[in-house]
Parts: structure tokens; C-alpha cells; sequence
């Protein structure tokens, strides 16, 4: 299973250049941009816990709906049906699960989030 890997920090402070650097290094990896380097999933900062308990089917499908549709879900690659594969799920464990499925895609042993709020 892949190792998470969070960087978190003040704006400003370095937290996308020491990202970008982690992300270029054999076995790590990040949802990138081409001209700009990883992307903010603001996941846990601006998502998790909005949509209630995911155990309700309804939730987790809203909830799925709006991440497939996310600039961030959708230069990573997953799609609304990757998401809903993943019923039931917390919010952790969603997050978790996509990622190691992306770094794994990869053949990457970690994967790095920034979330600095």
C-alpha cells in the first residue's frame, strides 16, 4: 500500500515548492499540472464531512458526483464510477483509497497531498 504523504504550512511559506520537489523524486507522486506542479485538492480543507454521513447512499452519491466533477479528480484521472466503486466509504478512508489507487497506477510507492489551510 502506498504511504500518504501531507504537507501542510502556512500560504506562502514553501509548501508548494517542497511538494513539487517531493513529486519529482522516483517512487512519489502528486496530482500535477504541466506548467505549475501539484494541484491543492482542498479535500479536507473544503469537502469532508459537507455531505453528512456517507453511509447513506445518497450522500456518498452526491458527494461523488461533485469530487468526479472537481478540476482535481478529474486531472487525476477518476471518474464518477471510480468513486462510486468505492461505497460505503468515510471520508478518510474515500480519499485514502482513490490515492493509493493513483500512486499504485503509477507504480509509485507514496503519494503527496498539500492542503495548507
Amino acid at each position: 500500500m502506498p504511504q500518504a504523504v501531507f504537507i501542510l504550512g502556512w500560504g506562502r511559506s514553501g509548501t508548494t515548492w517542497l511538494c513539487n520537489l517531493l513529486q519529482q523524486q522516483p517512487g512519489i507522486t502528486a496530482v500535477t499540472e504541466p506548467d505549475r506542479g501539484i494541484i491543492e485538492s482542498v479535500y479536507f480543507s473544503e469537502i469532508a464531512g459537507r455531505y453528512g454521513d456517507l453511509s447513506e447512499p445518497t450522500n456518498f452519491i452526491e458527494l461523488a458526483t461533485v469530487l468526479a466533477n472537481s478540476y482535481y479528480f478529474r486531472q487525476a484521472g477518476i471518474t464518477l464510477d471510480d468513486l462510486l466503486a468505492r461505497f460505503p466509504a468515510d471520508y478518510g478512508q474515500l480519499f485514502q483509497g482513490v490515492m493509493d489507487d493513483f500512486a499504485s497506477v503509477s507504480g509509485s510507492q507514496a503519494w503527496v497531498e498539500k492542503t495548507p489551510a
